[in-house]
């Protein structure tokens, strides 16, 4: 007698699932050997600075409210708006990225030329 043994669609999505979780438990166990620290109420120490590109001019005081003030107390984020008339937009852009000085967050109309 021959015996024919084949892996079915279910015994294969089995197994790499029990790898999976092999994997993620094996790594999970690893304490972080750096990064930003919490100080004793929850916060973070090291202070990050955000630089954001936008079309939308913050105006004084317009981050200074309740919700704002509730993120960036929590997560000690500070943000660095840089307003850019949209007429300039894509020229303003082309610079950042050509100088190595792309503000981290920013959009872009995809042109694929200019990839």
């Amino acid at each position: 007698m021959k015996t024919n043994k084949k892996l079915s669609a279910k015994s294969i999505l089995l197994l790499t699932m029990c790898l999976v979780m092999l994997m993620v438990t094996a790594c999970s166990g690893k304490e972080a050997s750096s990064g930003n620290e919490k100080d004793e109420n929850g916060g973070y120490k090291d202070k990050l600075k955000i630089s954001v590109a936008s079309t939308i001019q913050v105006k004084d005081g317009q981050m200074e409210n309740e919700f704002h003030k509730y993120w960036m107390d929590k997560y000690n984020i500070e943000w660095d708006y840089n307003f850019v008339e949209w007429d300039s937009w894509a020229e303003k852009l082309r610079l950042w990225i050509n100088s190595g000085d792309l503000p981290d967050v920013a959009t872009w109309n995809y042109i694929h030329g200019d990839a």
